[in-house]
C-alpha cells in the first residue's frame, strides 16, 4: 500500500464528521499530493444502520439519561470490548475500503473504526492508528491498546488517558480538529450591537431532534423581552421544520432576526457574533472556544455534553440557562454588564486552540517520515 490516509467517522451525531473533514483540509493543504480520503464505511454497507443508532442515541437520552450517562462514563475493562475486534466480518469490510483507496494510515475521530482499525494493525494489514476524541471528557470504551497517537482536547484528558495505562509520549493535546481560523479573520466586524447567535441544530438532528420547541420558545422569548442595541441569528442545521417554524415567526413579528440552515463554515460565523447560546456538543465548544466566545449552555444531555458542561464549568467559561426564561434573564445581564460579555470572550480564548487541525497533521505527517 501507499501511504495514503483514511479519516474515518461514525454518522452518529454531527462531530465526527465535522472534525474529520477539518482535519483532511489541513493534511491535503500541507501535502496537495497525499491521498487522503474521509468516509464513514459502515454508510457504504449499510445506509440505514447510521440512522438507526442515531435514532436509538436520541432516545436512549430523552428517556433513559440517567444509564445512557453511566454507560458513557462507566470504566470497563478493556476486554469486555474485544468482541468488537473480532467480528472478523466488519474488519474485513473495513480493510476492504482502505484496499480501495490504497491506504494504510487510519485516523479515527469515533471509537467504532479505532476499534476495527487497531484489529488490522494487529494483523500487519495497515501501518498506524490515531485516535481522536472528539469531547472534554473520555468515555467508557477509550482507552484501546495499539493506537500509535492519540489527539484529545485538553490535559485534563492527556493525564486520564494516561492513568489509564496509555504511554504519555503518545498522547497529544492539541485540541479537537476545527476548520483552520486564521488569526486575520480574528477581527470583529465594527457594530454597536451585541450580536448573539442560536445554534439549535448541526449536520444531524441527533440530541437536537427533541428540543424544536425549545428552541422555538427560546426565539418568541426574545421577541416578547423585545432587547435593546441586539442582533439575533438563529442556526437551525438540517432541522428543516424548525426553520420554517423559525421563518414564520419571523414574518409575523416586528423584531426581525435572521434563520440560517446548515453551516458550512461555523467558526467564520461565530466571529462575527459576541454571544453563544447552544448545547454542549464538542465540535461546537471546540470551535467557540478558538474564537473566543461568550458561552451560554442549554439543555445540554448526559453523557459527553455532561462532560463537556462540566469542564467549562470547572474553568468558568460559560453561563448556564435550562429554560427560555433562564437564558433570557443571562442575556438581560450580560447586555447590560458588557464589560463581563469581552471579560468572558477572552477567558474563553485563552482556552481555545484555533490552530487544532493544523498541529494534529503536523504530527501525523512526521509520523510519515519516520
Amino acid at each position: 500500500m501507499e501511504n495514503g490516509i483514511s479519516i474515518l467517522y461514525f454518522s452518529v451525531g454531527s462531530g465526527h464528521q465535522v472534525a474529520a473533514e477539518s482535519l483532511a483540509g489541513v493534511l491535503k493543504q500541507e501535502q496537495p499530493n497525499l491521498p487522503v480520503y474521509v468516509e464513514d464505511p459502515f454508510v457504504k454497507k449499510s445506509k440505514t444502520l447510521p440512522r438507526i443508532l442515531n435514532a436509538l442515541q436520541t432516545v436512549s437520552i430523552v428517556l433513559t439519561p440517567d444509564i445512557y450517562d453511566l454507560a458513557w462514563r462507566r470504566k470497563t475493562d478493556y476486554d469486555t470490548y474485544q468482541w468488537i475486534n473480532d467480528v472478523g466480518l466488519l474488519q474485513d469490510f473495513l480493510l476492504e475500503r482502505l484496499n480501495r483507496h490504497d491506504v494504510n494510515i487510519v485516523v479515527a475521530t469515533h471509537v467504532l473504526p479505532c476499534i476495527l482499525a487497531v484489529g488490522l494493525k494487529r494483523r500487519s494489514l495497515i501501518k498506524n492508528v490515531y485516535g481522536i476524541i472528539t469531547d472534554f471528557g473520555v468515555h467508557s470504551l477509550w482507552p484501546i491498546e495499539g493506537v500509535d497517537g492519540y489527539f484529545v482536547a485538553t490535559d485534563e484528558l492527556r493525564n486520564i488517558l494516561s492513568f489509564r495505562g496509555i504511554k504519555s509520549s503518545t498522547i497529544h493535546a492539541t485540541g479537537i480538529p476545527i476548520k483552520k481560523v486564521y488569526q486575520e479573520t480574528f477581527i470583529k466586524p465594527v457594530s454597536p450591537k451585541i450580536r448573539i447567535l442560536i445554534v439549535a441544530g448541526g449536520l444531524r438532528g441527533g440530541s437536537y431532534t427533541n428540543l424544536r420547541y425549545f428552541f422555538t420558545d427560546l426565539v418568541e422569548k426574545f421577541i416578547t423581552e423585545k432587547f435593546e442595541n441586539c442582533e439575533l441569528t438563529v442556526v437551525t442545521g438540517n432541522q428543516t421544520q424548525l426553520k420554517k417554524k423559525l421563518i414564520k415567526i419571523q414574518q409575523n413579528s416586528n423584531v426581525k432576526f435572521r434563520v440560517l440552515g446548515y453551516i458550512h463554515d461555523m467558526p467564520k460565523l461565530m466571529i462575527a457574533n459576541d454571544i453563544l447560546i447552544t448545547k454542549s456538543g464538542g465540535l461546537i465548544i471546540a470551535e467557540a472556544l478558538a474564537i473566543g466566545m461568550c458561552i451560554i449552555l442549554s439543555q445540554s444531555g448526559p453523557g459527553q455534553e455532561r462532560e463537556n458542561t462540566d469542564f467549562l464549568a470547572r474553568q468558568g467559561a460559560a453561563y448556564k440557562g435550562d429554560t427560555p426564561e433562564e437564558v433570557a434573564q443571562v442575556v438581560k445581564f450580560l447586555i447590560e454588564n458588557p464589560k463581563i460579555i469581552d471579560e468572558m470572550k477572552t477567558k474563553t480564548k485563552s482556552l481555545g486552540y484555533p490552530n487544532s487541525s493544523e498541529v494534529i497533521a503536523k504530527i501525523i505527517l512526521a509520523d510519515l517520515i519516520l
